[in-house]
C-alpha cells in the first residue's frame, strides 16, 4: 500500500505492513549496564602504572605537592586554565598519595562513569542494544584506555561532556527548571575540568539548539502525501509510516481505542514528542518512549526489546508481551500536529539562561589564562595535514577513527536526540580545525569531548543501518564491536609498555642509578620547545635519593610562581666536578643545545661527553673533564 494512502485506508482484516524503522533484538538490562563499564573498568585498571608518567602528568605531580598559595601563584602565570583540577587533585593526593596508581585513578573513575552515561545515550537513541554496543564501542576506543590512565583533566571533562548531552535531551524533551540546572551544573563540571573543551561543548549544543526545529519541522513533512495522521478504524489512528494491524502471532486483534505501534501521527511514523515539551519516543517506527529509557523497547508499539518479526508476540500497538489475546488500550485523542517546536520558546530560553550560567566556570578561567599563551606557542596552525591526522590523534587509532566516523554517520537521523549528539559529535572538532588554521590551538586531546557522543551515533548506526531482522542486526553490531577489539588491540597492549604515554621517564634510574659515583652533578637545558619542565621532574620523580645534586638551581621549580627552576647566572655554581649528567626530554644530538651562552661555554669547554643513553623524550648524556 502506498504512502500516501495508509493514512486513509479502512483496515477491515489481518495486515501486516513492515516499515523502515529501526530495528531491536533483546538484550538482558544486567547486561546492557554491564558489560560496557566492567569493559572500560577492565581495560582501564589493567596495567595502570605500566606507562610512566610524562610531562604534562608530571606537571601535575608537581602542582599538587605545593602549599595552596604556592599554587594560587603559580596559577597566575601558567596553567590558570588548569587550577580547578590542580585543587581537586591536590585534595585527592592528600589522602591517596602521589604514586602513580593514585594519579591516574580519579581519571580511570571518570571514564567508567562516562561509559555508563554513554550507554544511557544509546538506550534514548534507540534502545538497549544500541546502548549495549555505544558502551562497548567508546570503552575500546584506544584513547578512552589512554586517558582513563592519564593524571589530566581529559578524562573528567568527557564525563562532564557525556552528562551535558544527556541533560540536554532531557531539557528539549520536557523543559523546566530543574532540568535547566542540571544541564548548567554539568557543563560548569566540563568546563571547570578544561575551559576550551567545555566551550566547545556549548557551541556544539548551540548548533543542535539553531538546527534542530528546523530540520524536524522539514521531517514532519508539510505538503507532503502522508505527512499527517488520520483516523484509519474506529478508535484508531495511524501515522504514515506506522506498522498497520498486526498479522498471526503479533496479537491478531485490537480491540476498539487501541492505539498504533508509532503513536499520534506527528509526520511519517513519528511519535509525539519529537522536540521540547513531547513525550520521548520519536523514532520511525517506535512507539512514544522507546528511547526515554523505558523498559528496552517499550512504548506502545513494542516490546522489550524484540525484534517485530520474531513471532514473539509483539506486533503494531502491542505492549509488553502482548499475543493473540492483547488486551485493548484506551482510545487516546486525535494529534495530528507537525513535528514542529512545541513549547520551544521556553526550551530555548531555558537553554539560553542554562549554556550562559554553566559556562561561567570556563570564559572566566579563559580569561585568567588569556596572557598565558607560551602554553599553546608549540602548537602548529592546523592544515590538510591536521585534517587527514584527526582520526589518529583523537581516537588514538587511524582505523578505530575512521570506523567511528563513518558509524556515526550514519546514525544520523533528524530526530531531536540524533540531531543534538550529532552536533555534539561533530561541531566541537569541526570549530576547533578551523579555529586551528587562524591561532595555535588544535591538539586531538583538546576535542576529546565530542568522543562520547560519536560513539553513540556510531553504535546508532550500526544497529540501525540497512538491517530488516533481528540476526541481521546482531551480527552486524557484533562484527562492529569484534572488529574495534580486533584493531585497537596492538594499540592497547602498547599504551601499557613503558613508554606507552610517549615518554621513558622511568628509564632514568636505570641509568644514572647504576652509574653515579661520587661528586657527580646534574644539569638541564634553560629551555624546551614544549615540556621545558619535564627534565627536572623526570630526575625528581624517577631517581630516588642519594643522587647527583642538581648543583645550578637555587629555586626549585614552580614554588616561586615560576613554572621553571632559577639557576645561578652563567652556571658559576658548577664547581669542578669530575662528572656531570646531562638529562633532557628529548633526542637531541647535542646535549647542550638550549642553554644559554655562558652555561654552555662553561660545560662545553671544560667537559667532553663520553656516554650517551636516548629513550622516548628522554636523553642522558655523561660528560667527563677534558683530560681527567
Amino acid at each position: 500500500m502506498r504512502p500516501d494512502t495508509l493514512d486513509r485506508a479502512v483496515i477491515t482484516g489481518p495486515v501486516t505492513v513492515r516499515d523502515g524503522g529501526p530495528r531491536r533484538f533483546p538484550v538482558g538490562p544486567v547486561l546492557v549496564w554491564a558489560l560496557p563499564v566492567l569493559t572500560a573498568a577492565g581495560l582501564g585498571a589493567w596495567r595502570l602504572t605500566g606507562a610512566a608518567l610524562w610531562a604534562d602528568e608530571l606537571a601535575t605531580w608537581g602542582v599538587v605537592r605545593l602549599s595552596w598559595a604556592q599554587l594560587w601563584r603559580l596559577s597566575g602565570s601558567v596553567d590558570a586554565v588548569l587550577t580547578p583540577y590542580y585543587a581537586a587533585m591536590k585534595v585527592w593526593t592528600a589522602l591517596a598519595g602521589t604514586g602513580t596508581a593514585a594519579l591516574r585513578l580519579p581519571s580511570l573513575l571518570a571514564v567508567v562513569a562516562t561509559t555508563a552515561v554513554v550507554v544511557a545515550l544509546g538506550r534514548r537513541v534507540g534502545g538497549p542494544a544500541t546502548g549495549l554496543v555505544a558502551g562497548l564501542i567508546f570503552a575500546v576506543i584506544p584513547a578512552t584506555a589512554r586517558y582513563a590512565q592519564e593524571a589530566r583533566p581529559y578524562a573528567p571533562a568527557m564525563l562532564g561532556a557525556a552528562l551535558a548531552v544527556l541533560c540536554l535531551l532531557r531539557l528539549v524533551e520536557r523543559p523546566g527548571v530543574g532540568r535547566a540546572a542540571g544541564y548548567a551544573g554539568a557543563l560548569a563540571f566540563a568546563g571547570g575540568c578544561h575551559p576550551l573543551g567545555g566551550l566547545l561543548v556549548v557551541g556544539g549544543h548551540g548548533v543542535a539548539m539553531a538546527v534542530g526545529p528546523m530540520a524536524l519541522q522539514f521531517r514532519s513533512g508539510h505538503g507532503r502525501p502522508g505527512g499527517n495522521a488520520q483516523a484509519v478504524s474506529p478508535g484508531q489512528e495511524n501515522g504514515a509510516g506506522n506498522r498497520a494491524a498486526s498479522g498471526p502471532g503479533n496479537g491478531a486483534e485490537r480491540g476498539p481505542g487501541s492505539g498504533p505501534g508509532n503513536g499520534l501521527g506527528n509526520g511519517p511514523g513519528n511519535g509525539p514528542g519529537d522536540w521540547p515539551g513531547d513525550r520521548p519516543g520519536d523514532d520511525p517506527g517506535d512507539g512514544p518512549g522507546d528511547w526515554a529509557g523505558d523498559e528496552p523497547g517499550d512504548g506502545p508499539g513494542d516490546g522489550p526489546g524484540d525484534w517485530p518479526e520474531d513471532g514473539s508476540g509483539h506486533g503494531l500497538g502491542d505492549g509488553p508481551g502482548d499475543g493473540p489475546e492483547a488486551r485493548p488500550r484506551p482510545a487516546r485523542p486525535h494529534d495530528d500536529r507537525p513535528s514542529r517546536w512545541p513549547r520551544g520558546w521556553a526550551a530555548s530560553r531555558l537553554w539560553a539562561l542554562a549554556a550562559v550560567v554553566g559556562s561561567m566556570p570556563a570564559v572566566l578561567l579563559a580569561l585568567r589564562g588569556a596572557h598565558q599563551t607560551a602554553q599553546v606557542a608549540w602548537i602548529p596552525l592546523a592544515n590538510l595535514d591536521t585534517l587527514q591526522g584527526l582520526p589518529q590523534n583523537v581516537f588514538g587509532s587511524a582505523a578505530i577513527g575512521g570506523i567511528v566516523l563513518a558509524l556515526a554517520a550514519t546514525g544520523v537521523r533528524r530526530t531531536s536526540p540524533a540531531i543534538c549528539l550529532a552536533a555534539a559529535g561533530f561541531v566541537p572538532p569541526t570549530l576547533l580545525l578551523a579555529a586551528g588554521t587562524v591561532v595555535p590551538v588544535w591538539v586531538g586531546r583538546y576535542v576529546l569531548v565530542a568522543v562520547p557522543a560519536l560513539a553513540v551515533l556510531a553504535a546508532a548506526g550500526a544497529t540501525r543501518a540497512g538491517a530488516t531482522r533481528a540476526r541481521a542486526t546482531r551480527a552486524r553490531a557484533g562484527g562492529v564491536v569484534l572488529l574495534a577489539v580486533l584493531l585497537s588491540w596492538p594499540v592497547q597492549v602498547e599504551l601499557r609498555g613503558p613508554a606507552g604515554h610517549a615518554q621513558d621517564s622511568a628509564r632514568i634510574a636505570e641509568v644514572i642509578g647504576a652509574r653515579r659515583a661520587p661528586g657527580d652533578v646534574v644539569v638541564f637545558p634553560d629551555t624546551h620547545r614544549s615540556i621545558p619542565w619535564a627534565a627536572r621532574d623526570i630526575y625528581e620523580r624517577y631517581l630516588p635519593t642519594p643522587r647527583p645534586p642538581d648543583v645550578l638551581a637555587v629555586v626549585p621549580q614552580r614554588v616561586d610562581g615560576r613554572l621553571l627552576a632559577r639557576e645561578c647566572p652563567g652556571a658559576v655554581c658548577l664547581g669542578a666536578p669530575a662528572r656531570v649528567w646531562v638529562v633532557r626530554a628529548d633526542d637531541a644530538a647535542d646535549p647542550l643545545r638550549d642553554m644559554g651562552a655562558a652555561k654552555r661555554a662553561r660545560i662545553g669547554g671544560a667537559y667532553r661527553p663520553v656516554q650517551r643513553w636516548s629513550f622516548p623524550l628522554l636523553s642522558i648524556t655523561l660528560m667527563e673533564r677534558a683530560g681527567g
